[in-house]
């Protein structure tokens, strides 16, 4: 399983290599926010993603970014809070059905923030990146 949002939390998996080791269900009382984001590297592919924005004084997550220095942050996802990043897992093989997602946010946590950030694309060129129009489908995911 990659993600689920239930009366729980939220859970995010791990990658295949290190699942068990990243594989974390985060209670509703310890998150902000929930935060959807795409970017684009100059000839490349997008890369979807899902954040958590954690309450102050919740410890950052295990991951595969729990360990992105605040510069590297910057120069991948400028537009997207550091805490945010660390806390976030790739949208690779499955989708977000956003519609499910606000439903499961709004009848388990209202006052969590649901975030969806437009496309961002990176220009490695210029060393810069600007906000594009609304990503179509930024906020298609299936939960499962």
């Amino acid at each position: 399983m990659a993600f689920r949002a239930d009366e729980q939390g939220v859970f995010l998996g791990g990658p295949p290599i290190r699942y068990h080791k990243f594989s974390v269900t985060v209670p509703w009382r310890d998150i902000e926010a929930l935060v959807l984001w795409t970017t684009k590297k100059f000839m490349e592919k997008r890369i979807r993603r899902i954040g958590l924005k954690l309450r102050p004084g919740v410890p950052h997550l295990p991951g595969p970014d729990e360990k992105i220095s605040p510069g590297l942050t910057a120069s991948v996802a400028p537009h997207i809070e550091y805490e945010v990043v660390r806390n976030n897992r790739v949208i690779a093989f499955w989708k977000v059905d956003h519609a499910r997602l606000a439903t499961a946010v709004q009848a388990f946590a209202p006052d969590v923030q649901l975030v969806a950030h437009p496309l961002y694309r990176l220009d490695e060129r210029r060393g810069s990146g600007s906000p594009d129009a609304p990503d179509a489908d930024i906020g298609l995911l299936d939960l499962f």
